[in-house]
């Protein structure tokens, strides 16, 4: 009787404990501006994700995700149209197994992007500046093409001044986010 009490109560409480709402993940970062992020990064780009891959590092202890971005249009940097960078995030799946970072940007296939990357010195890779924060997915629509980035995964340390909480005001339109990168990176 006792045991299957003892049971039982396990049981609630595993019953209860799955029914509670589970806590929210966050990478708590600084806040960046368009002019932090233009300053910091080798190159900012308009471009495509044309490509993706994960692996596990040499140990197996880490996955990582390689994205492929043909450059449409340079707007700080040395690279050019038709090029493609390749960036690299900690994360992905392989083998049915997954890692994730929460914050990190997001970059899905087919997305045309505007990205602020930093160059990895000792190899031909980059790496998305303020995880989530440097990565703006383009929209178009007759007569307008819109920005946004989606910095939900994001919590933000220090004064939270704007829009999703603590994040920095950010231009919604492209035109306007491609003359604050340009202004910001002119002497």
């Amino acid at each position: 009787m006792k045991r299957s009490r003892r049971l039982l109560g396990l049981a609630a409480a595993a019953l209860l404990g799955l029914s509670m709402p589970s806590t929210a993940l966050a990478t708590i970062v600084r806040p960046l501006t368009v002019e932090d992020m233009t300053r910091r990064a080798d190159l900012v780009c308009v471009g495509t994700i044309t490509g993706q891959r994960s692996e596990w590092n040499a140990e197996r202890t880490r996955i990582y995700t390689w994205t492929e971005v043909r450059i449409a249009r340079t707007l700080k940097g040395k690279r050019t149209a038709g090029e493609t960078v390749t960036v690299r995030q900690l994360g992905g799946i392989v083998d049915g197994i997954s890692q994730s970072i929460p914050g990190n940007a997001k970059l899905l296939p087919g997305e045309e992007v505007v990205l602020f990357l930093d160059a990895d010195e000792a190899a031909p890779l980059h790496y998305v500046i303020g995880m989530a924060q440097g990565k703006f997915t383009i929209s178009r629509a007759p007569g307008d093409v819109a920005v946004r980035r989606d910095v939900g995964d994001l919590a933000f340390a220090g004064p939270a001044p704007l829009s999703a909480p603590g994040a920095p005001a950010v231009p919604a339109q492209l035109e306007a986010l491609e003359q604050a990168v340009r202004r910001a990176s002119s002497p």
